[in-house]
């Protein structure tokens, strides 16, 4: 064994101890002086102290268990099982771990040295392994002494090389995600579950990192990954339809898909453009946007445009005065008139009549909304199914209302269709429970008419008949997921039933580890790299050439935020200015008060 040139810290009367100030300060400045040479755990663990500290060094011999420590000419399968060993004896000691050069000839590690990661500092713990001619590698060579105290105990979890993301957290955090939990919600489950931080096994930080390589792995794919996630769709359902248009350069611009459900639903009540063989909408309702009536002209030519009500009646009041804003006649008088006229000569009678009671008719909003009165007004649209019903945008902008719950602008496409489906799926729950409530309950009739009550059973047996619809899924994969679920559940069942007794988790805990070699002769041990954890979650390969690229980041229609009312947005902030001693809204450049020259 190799000695340290520099000088080791020795046990105090056998205990565990800190250095004294003097060193502690010495210590400080030395990792000021060589930049960031200080592990996050041990800068931690040297900050000042709140409780007297004892004033020496602690000893690995007396701190560190005897089996794991390292010694020359220790045998290993592979620098996995090298790494792994010295990072348990580090754990165990409180230091850790930063892996250092090695030499390597026809694709072999020929030898590697891990040192401390206060290398830096001018620590020179390390080991050096080397492979010898059975293709084993052994430890030729080690210094065992620090330069330096150890992290406490309670920080031990915070050294660098004693963190990993574990398969627990990647699945926790990978689930989170598709229910539209975030990284940060997803860590404060580990931690509650795992009974504390230190149990989890990496900070908050190295998980966000963890994501961020998921999203920074599948940018230049996204586009054509999102593709693929739509013909696997079609594969398993020929029902599923979907089409995507790529512009010159070979970046997705469009995209549609419908699923069975979806299609079945349009069939029934016509509301959404979707794959319907040729047959379009017979109705559209839209807010007063000219592009958008445009587009339906010329695309849709033989589909009613209809304006939204609510957005129209939502802007009388900034069209009249104070007066007849507070007049309860005139509304009254209004809505009856837009809201319940039986037919288009009743409509136009009564609008004309309150025109003239109010001095309206020369008001230019009014005479706009008279002279376009066949795109919103009901009476106007008697003709037309569901006329009563879909008179406003509301239905719409309710669905946008529940999406948006789930997903948001900045996720990619992938993202976007994990959490798309668990909304869809969560949604269609609802209707189904809604579905079961109607079949199985009586609703509450308000009359004693017999038509009433056998109206309410045609009505909802029909109505949600046609929701009963189920996506198609792999029997094999369904089964898989009980039996997974099952598992977890006995899991954490023995987990209640043991938790309260040391003998009782002991027998749990040895009888799992003694599962882990029977089935690892069941299913061969692989390796599996970042990529293939992240095309698991994704459910896709992220593929090596791309062809639909991402579309260039553009501005979207509509806004991202409502647009406030002029009734709505704040008068400015009157101030008294310097200049002419007033309490206005202007300031000294535009002040009334300025003279020219």
């Amino acid at each position: 064994m190799e000695s340290s040139p520099a000088t080791p810290w020795t046990p105090a009367q056998g205990k565990d101890v800190l250095p004294h100030q003097s060193g502690f300060d010495d210590l400080m400045n030395s990792g000021h002086r060589h930049g960031s040479c200080v592990d996050a755990g041990v800068v931690a663990h040297l900050e000042q102290p709140s409780t007297p500290q004892p004033t020496s060094s602690p000893s690995i011999a007396e701190s560190c268990k005897e089996h794991l420590k390292p010694m020359v000419g220790m045998i290993f399968d592979t620098l996995t099982d090298v790494e792994k060993f010295y990072k348990s004896y580090a754990h165990e000691a409180r230091f850790s771990v930063r892996v250092s050069q090695h030499k390597k000839q026809n694709e072999e590690i020929l030898f590697k040295r891990y040192y401390c990661s206060r290398e830096g500092c001018g620590c020179e713990a390390h080991i050096v392994v080397k492979l010898g001619s059975d293709k084993k590698y052994r430890i030729s060579s080690m210094i065992e002494e620090h330069s330096h105290g150890f992290v406490s105990p309670d920080k031990r979890h915070l050294l660098r090389s004693n963190r990993t993301v574990s398969e627990r957290a990647k699945s926790t955090l990978f689930s989170c995600h598709k229910a539209s939990i975030g990284t940060s919600q997803a860590f404060r489950l580990l931690q509650v579950s795992d009974g504390g931080f230190q149990n989890v096994g990496c900070t908050l930080r190295d998980l966000q990192n963890y994501y961020r390589d998921l999203r920074s792995k599948i940018k230049d794919a996204d586009a054509q990954m999102f593709v693929g996630q739509l013909e696997r769709k079609k594969e398993v359902n020929p029902a599923f339809f979907y089409e995507f248009m790529v512009d010159k350069q070979g970046r997705l611009v469009r995209v549609f898909w419908a699923d069975a459900i979806c299609r079945k639903n349009y069939s029934v009540f016509g509301d959404v453009l979707s794959a319907t063989g040729g047959v379009a909408p017979r109705l559209i309702i839209i807010d007063e946007d000219a592009s958008m009536k445009a587009a339906i002209a010329q695309i849709l030519p033989n589909t009613v445009h209809r304006l939204c009500m609510w957005h129209t009646m939502e802007k009388v009041p900034e069209k009249v005065g104070p007066s007849i804003r507070e007049d309860g006649e005139f509304w009254d008088r209004l809505h009856k008139c837009v809201w319940g006229s039986e037919d288009s000569d009743n409509f136009e009678s009564e609008w004309n009549s309150i025109m003239a009671k109010y001095g309206l008719i020369g008001n230019e909003w009014f005479s706009t909304k008279f002279d376009i009165r066949q795109s919103w007004i009901p009476a106007y649209f008697m003709d037309i199914p569901l006329v009563g019903i879909l008179r406003t945008t509301s239905r719409s902008e309710s669905a946008n209302s529940f999406f948006n719950r789930f997903i948001h602008r900045k996720l990619t496409f992938v993202e976007f269709w994990l959490r798309f489906d668990t909304a869809l799926e969560c949604q269609r729950q609802e209707e189904l429970k809604a579905d079961n409530t109607s079949l199985h309950t009586n609703p509450k009739l308000m009359t004693p008419w017999d038509m009433e009550k056998q109206c309410s059973g045609i009505y909802t047996h029909e109505v949600f008949s046609n929701l009963l619809d189920e996506k198609a899924k792999d029997p094999m994969e369904v089964a898989m997921r009980k039996k997974i679920s099952d598992s977890r559940n006995k899991f954490e069942d023995l987990i209640q039933m043991a938790k309260n007794s040391e003998q009782g988790m002991e027998f749990l805990y040895s009888s799992l580890s003694d599962l882990v070699e029977p089935l690892q002769k069941i299913i061969p041990a692989a390796t599996v790299n970042k990529q293939d954890e992240f095309e698991s979650f994704l459910g896709s390969k992220i593929p090596d050439e791309v062809e639909i690229h991402p579309p260039n980041d553009i501005k979207s229609k509509g806004p991202c935020k409502r647009i406030k009312k002029s009734k709505e947005k704040k008068a400015p902030r009157k101030r008294k200015r310097g200049k002419c001693k007033q309490v206005v809204d202007h300031d000294a450049r535009n002040c009334p008060n300025n003279t020219v020259g």
